[in-house]
């Protein structure tokens, strides 16, 4: 996953929209944390947005959406 939210940091940071990813190492921090996926969930302003892994333009459509 850290290669895939790399490339999705770079599409944000192109738009100049602030990008935080969270490295979850356990099982623990993932319960705590809250996500229903374990390998990857997109959160803008708190909320849950998708689990899918999408290819760059999609994801560009994606933040058109929520923008």
């Amino acid at each position: 996953m850290e290669e895939y939210t790399a490339l999705l940091s770079d599409t944000v940071k192109k738009k100049g929209l602030p990008f935080r990813r969270i490295m979850l190492s356990s099982p623990e921090e993932v319960r705590k944390f809250g996500s229903p996926f374990g390998t990857f969930g997109l959160y803008y302003n708190g909320r849950f947005v998708t689990h899918e892994l999408m290819a760059e333009n999609k994801f560009e459509k994606l933040l058109e959406t929520l923008l």
